[in-house]
């Protein structure tokens, strides 16, 4: 038994699952994991046409589903027009076949809760990967590369290279397809793979062995750091809020990993500085795809603003005569006299040079006060509801009561009035 095999062998001893999906192209080291994987787990085999090699691409798919006829294996095909797309609109070939593959293989993985995904990356995949993330300064999480077991998508095959997979294939009589456009430099990663990687190993025999090493520090780094920015993404989460002192602390590295973690992109990362030194009621407004929508300063925190927080629903005024008043009182519930409402009540948002006469205060407060003093962000005053009736507001919800409407031992009638929300 060869070391590819026993890796497969001893995966099927770690992974105990009803069903593994394998991903499969038709090239040599999808068809290997493919064979190996048939001989210890109950395995699925999913396919991906992009129909941008035309014939050849048709011909891919059908030696697999021979291949998988033959042994018996469930196949499932996704036949994608990714070239009429790209014809209909400029987006980046290989980003997009990705999100397509991905949305494919997570469909099943969603459907079937106890299953893992076989992917048939190498050891050289890794090497181009780590000159890709280069090339890009992607940062610690993006040198640290693949991960042999992440979630449900597992790489049996990361620590074993090319050549080793092509001889393995060889000895287990396995056949395969191999892609033409793999030999063409006209993308980035094919240029690494076809001149820069060859023609910098011919100089430095080292270099490979070298760089995977390399990726394993980034990988126990980018470890530490996922796990202690996790605690402060949950602190953010629960709260809506980053303390200014605790965002101050965080290096760049760790700043770059609570981004990636929140969907923000890492070009945010000078917007983000310039914000820590800005005044109250800053904000930087963040990409489409990010977790918020917001980030503003506030005194002493940085407020995040999601869609659901930004969203203000009205609350409900539920009235009712009563005979008498309650010893204790809340905030949303009032007690008024009926004869001093002039009109019926109505709910508002709070407007600047709104004023309010509350109870226990001789003469008048502004509204904008009020929530200074219940220290109330600037961006949420505008969201906040006041409680009026056709001549004067009667309530600030939640902050304050106006003493001009409220029952008194004269009051002949009492109408409570509930602020459901």
């Amino acid at each position: 038994m060869n070391l590819i095999q026993e890796k497969i062998l001893n995966l099927s001893k770690e992974i105990k699952s009803e069903i593994v999906f394998i991903a499969v192209s038709g090239g040599v080291d999808s068809m290997l994991l493919l064979d190996l994987s048939s001989k210890y787990f109950n395995i699925h085999a999913l396919h991906v046409n992009y129909q941008l090699r035309g014939q050849e691409s048709d011909e891919d798919q059908l030696f697999i589903e021979e291949f998988c006829s033959k042994r018996g294996i469930p196949l499932n095909v996704l036949k994608y027009d990714l070239k009429n797309e790209l014809k209909a609109k400029k987006t980046n070939l290989q980003n997009r076949a990705r999100e397509i593959r991905y949305d494919f293989f997570s469909g099943f993985l969603h459907k079937n809760e106890d299953s893992f995904l076989f992917l048939a990356h190498h050891s050289d995949d890794q090497i181009e990967t780590f000159f890709l993330q280069f090339y890009r300064d992607s940062g610690i999480a993006g040198l640290s590369c693949m991960r042999e077991i992440n979630k449900k998508f597992v790489r049996p095959l990361l620590g074993f290279s090319k050549q080793e997979i092509i001889a393995c294939a060889i000895e287990n009589k396995i056949n395969w397809r191999e892609d033409s456009s793999n030999s063409k430099n006209t993308y980035l990663r094919n240029f690494f793979r076809n001149e820069l990687i060859p023609s910098l190993h011919h100089e430095i025999p080292t270099l490979k062995s070298s760089i995977l090493e390399l990726i394993a520090c980034f990988q126990v780094t980018q470890k530490f750091l996922e796990d202690e920015i996790r605690e402060i993404k949950y602190h953010l989460i629960r709260n809506s809020r980053l303390e200014i002192k605790l965002a101050e602390s965080l290096t760049d590295e760790k700043i770059i990993e609570l981004f990636r973690q929140l969907s923000i992109p890492k070009s945010m990362l000078s917007e983000w500085k310039k914000l820590l030194i800005s005044r109250k009621g800053a904000l930087i407004e963040l990409p489409e795809l990010s977790d918020y929508l917001l980030i503003i300063r506030e005194n002493d925190y940085l407020e995040f603003i999601s869609s659901e927080t930004q969203s203000v629903k009205e609350p409900k005024i539920i009235t009712q005569i009563v005979n008498s008043v309650p010893d204790s009182f809340d905030k949303n519930t009032l007690y008024l006299d009926l004869e001093k409402i002039s009109g019926e009540l109505n709910l508002r948002h709070w407007i600047i040079g709104d004023r309010i006469y509350p109870i226990g205060l001789n003469g008048s407060k502004l509204i904008s006060d009020v929530f200074t003093d219940s220290k109330v962000p600037n961006h949420l005053r505008t969201k906040k509801w006041l409680l009026c009736d056709r001549e004067k507001i009667i309530s600030c919800i939640g902050y304050s009561i106006d003493r001009r409407a409220i029952v008194s031992e004269n009051s002949k009638i009492i109408l409570k009035v509930e602020i459901r929300f």
